[in-house]
């Protein structure tokens, strides 16, 4: 009985231990997160306000501003509330699974919200029930999960938004991330115009290497994008079906190739579906001065009125860090890829040979390397030019008649080879001169 006695009185008092180990850093923990996941977005700004600590949980209150840029709009002021359940057992969460601590997170607006922003976002108060639950490890990892409610209205304009799930494995010091997000349907429509989102996903897993720098795969996906207006004459139309957007890294030491494409099916003003591919691939990108380009732009582009404009031998030094590595890049296109009608585009430059920032641009254009092939079935050319033309074009067939205006006079010019309904087309610079299939552009 007295064994039995100890044992529970020793495990309530490491239960106590740990509750008020939580109680007394989770401030702290929460203020390091913040400070490591918005370090790379200066935009976004958390302020502490106050905060109340018990035994078996606390709650935590920041303001959250926005910057813009210089003389840019307001943007809307938010007071975030972080409640905390302390672990091992965090129920005053409702929950009883063992961990350091579960954090849900309320949404509301602050005194200091612009007037036009809080009247916009009264208009949908569905969007301040968002909810935000981080579930804390012991051993450091934390598991985020972001609900946005749906919304609905009927006038007097029609609105459909299914909601959103975006959940993130991370850790405390956002080193990785496995990151899944999903938007089923966005709908706007009235009497003069349609626009529809469906089936968006976001798969993404990866590692920080540097500052800014991430290594791993990601992929977008969006089953179907529509527009349309109503109120010209005629009316005009976009779609875009199945896009696929992934990309991903691959490491070789100190440096770095990123790539990604595009694929997808798109219609403009009711044509006949056109397929349509791209891709790039950045060869050899050196870790610490891609880092430093993206820090540069942030601090010149980033927001806020105190960005920095950056020095000149600061923008010299990171490019010498970029050029020393000889970096490359490839570029694929294609239209109507698949079909007996494809027009396919490949390129690719580089300067080996320069390893730091020449004094001028011709110098520059000297140490240039670079190459690109076009391949087209004529029948392609008209489909593609008919798709991306006006309803007035089409009707006066004006583009098409320059398109075989063009393509006579860069046959004739020998800047084409034509093989039946087959054309080409191969040009290569050299440092000194431009060359296309053999022939001096002068």
């Amino acid at each position: 009985m007295k064994k039995s006695f100890l044992a529970v009185l020793f495990a309530a008092t490491a239960y106590m231990a740990v509750t008020v180990f939580v109680a007394f850093n989770a401030g702290g923990t929460i203020d390091a997160a913040l400070k490591q996941a918005f370090a790379e977005s200066p935009t976004l700004r958390f302020s502490p306000k106050g905060s109340s600590i018990g035994i078996f949980s606390s709650s935590y209150t920041y303001n959250l501003g926005f910057s813009t840029q210089p003389n840019g709009p307001e943007a809307p002021a938010l007071t975030v509330t972080f409640d905390v359940a302390h672990g091992p057992i965090p129920f005053a969460a409702g929950s009883f699974s063992p961990c350091a601590a579960v954090v849900n997170t309320r949404f509301s607006l602050a005194k200091n919200t612009p007037e036009a922003a809080r009247a916009a976002l009264e208009q949908v108060p569905e969007l301040l029930n968002t909810k935000l639950r981080a579930e804390a490890g012991f051993g450091g990892s934390l598991d985020i999960l972001l609900t946005v409610p749906p919304l609905f209205r009927d006038t007097p304009q029609r609105q459909e938004f299914q909601g959103a799930k975006v959940s993130v494995l991370t850790d405390t010091c956002f080193s990785s991330h496995t990151t899944k997000a999903d938007i089923p349907l966005i709908s706007l429509q009235d009497d003069s115009y349609t626009f529809l989102l469906k089936g968006l996903t976001i798969r993404s897993d990866a590692v920080k290497l540097r500052p800014y720098v991430w290594h791993g795969e990601s992929t977008l996906k969006l089953a179907g994008l529509a527009l349309s207006t109503k109120d010209t004459t005629p009316p005009r139309s976009f779609t875009l079906e199945n896009l696929a957007v992934p990309g991903k890294t691959v490491l070789h030491g100190p440096t770095i190739d990123a790539s990604f494409s595009l694929s997808g099916v798109t219609s403009v003003n009711n044509s006949a579906p056109l397929p349509l591919f791209f891709s790039t691939t950045l060869y050899n990108l050196d870790l610490d001065g891609f880092s430093q380009l993206y820090g540069l732009l942030q601090r010149e582009y980033g927001g806020g009125g105190d960005a920095v404009r950056p020095y000149v031998d600061e923008v010299r030094k990171t490019y010498d860090l970029l050029l020393a590595r000889s970096p490359r890049v490839e570029i694929e296109m294609k239209a109507l890829a698949g079909t007996p009608n494809e027009i396919a585009f490949k390129g690719e430059a580089s300067a080996p040979e320069l390893k730091s920032v020449p004094p001028t641009p011709q110098e520059a254009l000297a140490q240039l390397r670079a190459k690109a092939d076009l391949s087209a079935q004529e029948q392609g050319l008209v489909i593609l030019v008919d798709t991306f033309s006006s309803p007035e074009e089409k009707e006066s067939q004006v583009q098409q008649q320059q398109l075989q205006t063009a393509l006579q006079q860069l046959t004739e010019k020998g800047f084409l080879t034509r093989d039946g309904s087959s054309i080409k087309a191969s040009a290569v610079w050299d440092g000194k001169a431009l060359m296309v299939n053999g022939k001096l552009v002068q």
